[in-house]
């Protein structure tokens, strides 16, 4: 997962300063740190979509076994768990980041308990934006996403350890 955990802070600092660089330099300078991320990790091209691929499926099935343990989550198909693993990973791009500024006094206040309420936010919204594109996931109140969101962060975890996302290990 150094791949994931990398990448965004090394692409903020690009995009932070965009107010300074053209656009073409803006482009070269992302191609640029996203290959210095690949051979940061010793990974190819290959092994970075294969860690990529393989991570989209483990949130799919980790959505799907949510489902099956939460009421309230609802999913049709294993598609419709794919799809929804996507708009969760954009969600927790770029909609995630934004809530969790917003709410940092909230955070801090209740020592980052209230963290939990914006991850049910973000799988709400997932649900809604399902709704909406008729994708096969849906997610029934905030309680259910509040749960779900917990199960959800557990189950991908243990998945994620199971299949060794982490290609950290060096002999």
């Amino acid at each position: 997962m150094i791949l994931v955990t990398l990448a965004p802070c090394r692409l903020l600092c690009v995009i932070m300063d965009v107010r300074k660089i053209r656009l073409g330099e803006l482009e070269s300078r992302i191609i640029a740190q996203l290959a210095a991320i690949v051979d940061d990790n010793n990974l190819g091209e290959k092994e970075v979509m294969l860690n990529f691929l393989l991570t989209w499926v483990v949130s799919a099935v980790s959505i799907l076994v949510t489902a099956k343990f939460v009421p309230g989550i609802h999913v049709d198909t294993f598609q419709a768990a794919l799809l929804a693993a996507g708009i969760i990973g954009f969600i927790n791009a770029i909609v995630k980041p934004i809530i969790t500024l917003f709410t940092l006094p909230l955070t801090i206040l209740s020592l980052g308990l209230f963290l939990f309420v914006v991850n049910a936010i973000s799988l709400s919204l997932a649900g809604w934006l399902s709704s909406v594109f008729k994708i096969g996931f849906s997610v029934d109140g905030f309680w259910p996403a509040f749960f779900g969101a917990i199960v959800l962060s557990l189950v991908s975890g243990l998945l994620g350890q199971f299949v060794n996302l982490d290609n950290n290990t060096q002999d």
